[in-house]
């Protein structure tokens, strides 16, 4: 009876079998899958490649600022450095014009000390020639001044000034100032000076004064 039973339930069993293959008895039944959220494998693929490339990208900026970073401290170094130079350069001037200054006005005090000391004759001759004496005469007086006057221009004249030439010359500008015209009919004389009405001097190339003068001009 218990063996019937038995059967009977086997049989049952083999009956609940509906994949029409009756090899699947007696085997395991096959393992489950694990769940799926709903991506296939292609696009889980794709969303690792892009954090990947996220993770590139990041590091590629990283790596640009910093080397902007250590360019910007170069730059800020370099420029300290050209700085200094400059407070340096201009230190260096300014010192450089204050000795030049210095030297200037030492010179034009060690000229003038020179001239000064080659007047110092014309001096004692002025002197000399004002002392009063009974002997004198009117030409030893004129004579002992005029020894003076020449002694005194060539002082000057070895310190650089020059007598500005008049009559008999064409009238120049420059160095002329005609005061007076004469009018004249020889054409030779026209536009000549013909008289010195004050001497002008130059000192090198530069005139001191111009000479006042009087000049011919010739009759229309």
């Amino acid at each position: 009876m218990k063996n019937h039973q038995a059967s009977s339930h086997s049989e049952g069993e083999h009956q609940e079998c509906t994949c029409g293959n009756c090899t699947c008895h007696g085997q395991s039944p096959p393992a489950a899958k694990p769940a799926s959220d709903g991506r296939d494998e292609g696009t889980v693929d794709q969303e690792l490649a892009c954090d990947q490339g996220d993770e590139a990208g990041d590091l590629g900026q990283n790596s640009d600022l910093e080397a902007l970073s250590q360019k910007l401290q170069n730059l800020e170094a370099q420029e300290a450095e050209l700085n200094q130079k400059l407070l340096r350069l201009q230190a260096d001037f300014d010192n450089y014009r204050r000795r030049t200054r210095k030297e200037m006005q030492e010179n034009i005090i060690r000229a003038n000390e020179e001239l000064i000391g080659e007047l110092l004759p014309v001096i004692d001759n002025f002197e000399r020639a004002l002392v009063p004496r009974d002997d004198a005469s009117a030409e030893s007086i004129r004579s002992g001044v005029e020894l003076v006057y020449k002694q005194f221009l060539d002082i000057l004249n070895k310190e650089g000034l020059i007598p500005i030439d008049t009559v008999g010359e064409t009238f120049d500008p420059h160095v002329h100032d005609a005061a007076l015209v004469e009018t004249t009919s020889d054409p030779g004389l026209d536009n000549q000076v013909v008289q010195e009405l004050q001497k002008g001097y130059c000192f090198g190339d530069r005139v001191l004064r111009a000479a006042v003068v009087k000049v011919a001009k010739i009759e229309d």
